[in-house]
């Protein structure tokens, strides 16, 4: 008998328990004191719907009607996964292709300001690109502590060392806080603090 993490009253006050959508709705049915329906979806373990009915014919119809929802959504959200997977497939493919050696990658991230970081993908290996970071010179200067900022260019434009990263979707994941695509060209506005 596996176990079952519902509350322990549901299973020990003469309810009868019935299993809908291969398992992922379980009703506790109750005929005495009064008509009841308790529905538990997935592995909660606080009721999805506790109603009260005036017949058991009625509480039947009703349980059936939600089974036969839940089952369908339950498909519908089977096939929209295996859809969004094949997507996700198709654009890192696309992705992939078309990082070339030379291309340049943004990203920004910041909290209270706003972090602008290049890459230059220097080596292509499969879905591993090697790329480099860039330094940033500043177009115009947008106020106190912010700057619309670009890519620098030129013998000295790298900044650190060349790094290996998977690509994956639609960017690369440089850290838990960046991930970087193609740059479209234009200048990025950049904040930061002292």
């Amino acid at each position: 008998m596996s176990l079952d993490f519902r509350a322990y009253e549901d299973q020990t006050a003469g309810n009868q328990k019935k299993e809908y959508a291969e398992g992922y709705m379980v009703a506790y049915l109750k005929d005495a004191p009064m008509i009841t329906a308790k529905i538990y979806l997935g592995k909660s373990t606080k009721p999805y719907k506790y109603f009260r009915f005036k017949t058991v014919e009625e509480r039947a119809a009703y349980v059936e009607k939600m089974a036969t929802n839940v089952t369908a959504n339950r498909a519908a959200d089977v096939v929209y996964k295996e859809k969004r997977k094949i997507e996700k497939k198709e654009a890192t493919k696309k992705f992939i292709e078309s990082l070339k050696v030379g291309v340049v990658l943004q990203g920004s991230y910041g909290y209270e300001q706003t972090n602008q970081h290049y890459y230059e993908v220097i080596e292509k290996k499969g879905s591993k690109v090697v790329i480099r970071e860039l330094c940033k010179e500043t177009v115009e200067s947008t106020g106190w502590a912010s700057a619309r900022v670009k890519p620098a260019t030129g013998e000295h434009r790298f900044y650190g060392e060349p790094t290996t990263h998977n690509v994956r979707g639609y960017g690369i994941k440089i850290h838990s806080s960046l991930s970087v695509g193609i740059w479209d060209g234009q200048p990025d506005y950049a904040s930061w603090y002292s």
